[in-house]
């Protein structure tokens, strides 16, 4: 066969010349980095490509995706999604839909922001469509969990709880026929625990919380949401001390910040509660409301949520440090710190009526 040895060196050239494949970069709880390409962001785990290999990465572990080739659409879209600007969120998200030549794990981000901008909004039914439409588009999503917790809220909104129980039953086999490991089945349970918390039906959501914390194949993840939901029980069931201790050994875990966020609160309500009981002075009251206040802050300033991660801690955390403000104003009798509970009140009454204008 002929070759044209004078073409050889051309060729090594041009290869070289050639731009390599932009490198994403995911960044770990414990400060490593893994950088590769990014090739699917599924429910069971994220898989990074590099060097003709792949490895796979729990959830639990990731702190942050860099993916460098993205649109300006998804970076546009993530600043407005996380300044409240839902619409201008949704064009964004809804052009990057539109793409389907677009690498799936940034088009699965924007069909699931695009639901939680509609969520935002209080578009109740628009939000239910758009999960629908994620799942459908994306059977494995990453965000599986989050879906279910979308359902659950725009149902509950709606006062639909049979809606919500029948969306994750629907979840629940979708998941069997995708393949989705088995142990999806315990966030179901969870996810059913707290439709069941949210009805004021505690014994019944307990024992689903129960469920998912011990289920076969149950992510740390789910283990440590159905161990909030238990403690929450426990509260709203007068245990007190019980709910306490389950609490405070949550805050000493490596948990995702709606957990952490959800510990704290959970301590924040059982000292308010504490504040409010009979026989207390004046001073005692004001020192636990101060405690509580501060245990709720914490959902705000250190454990925050990330962009399309659930609010529902955060939305407690805001509205719980309001309550104790509110009551420390009125309580206290030196005018100057009279002034700084009113204020700090009023800020976190305008961050509520900001973040969260239906309510939720």
């Amino acid at each position: 066969m002929f070759t044209n040895r004078l073409l050889i060196p051309s060729l090594v050239l041009l290869a070289a010349a050639l731009p390599a494949a932009a490198q994403d970069m995911v960044t770990l709880k414990d400060g490593k980095t893994e950088s590769g390409r990014v090739k699917s962001a599924d429910y069971d785990g994220l898989v990074v490509e590099s060097k003709g290999s792949a490895k796979t990465l729990e959830w639990g572990t990731i702190a942050s995706i860099e993916y460098k080739d993205r649109p300006e659409e998804y970076d546009g879209g993530k600043e407005s999604y996380a300044a409240g600007k839902w619409d201008e969120a949704l064009a964004a998200f809804d052009k990057l839909k539109s793409d389907a030549k677009l690498r799936a794990p940034i088009r699965q981000e924007a069909f699931y922001l695009a639901a939680r901008c509609q969520l935002g909004k209080a578009n109740w039914d628009a939000a239910i469509t758009a999960l629908d439409a994620t799942r459908k588009e994306f059977p494995k999503s990453r965000y599986l969990m989050e879906i279910g917790e979308g359902y659950v809220m725009a149902f509950t909104a709606k006062k639909d709880f049979v809606g919500a129980q029948k969306a994750l039953d629907t979840m629940s086999n979708d998941a069997v026929a995708a393949g989705v490991p088995g142990g999806f089945s315990a966030t179901i349970s969870m996810l059913s625990g707290r439709l069941l918390e949210d009805q004021g039906k505690i014994p019944e959501a307990a024992a689903k919380y129960g469920v998912a914390e011990k289920a076969s194949g149950v992510s740390l993840v789910v283990q440590q949401e159905a161990r909030l939901g238990q403690a929450r029980c426990l509260s709203k069931q007068n245990k007190h001390t019980e709910a306490e201790a389950m609490f405070r050994k949550l805050t000493g875990e490596d948990a995702s910040n709606a957990v952490l966020a959800g510990a704290w609160n959970g301590i924040g309500d059982l000292w308010r509660g504490d504040a409010k009981a009979s026989g207390k002075s004046e001073a005692e009251q004001a020192e636990k409301l101060l405690d509580a206040a501060f245990a709720y802050m914490r959902g705000v300033v250190q454990y925050g949520p990330g962009p399309g991660e659930s609010m529902r801690e955060y939305r407690r955390s805001l509205e719980g440090a309001m309550v104790c403000y509110q009551n420390l104003q009125q309580i206290e009798k030196n005018a100057e710190k009279k002034q700084a509970y009113l204020r700090r009140y009023q800020e976190r009454k305008a961050a509520l009526d900001q973040e969260f204008p239906a309510g939720r």
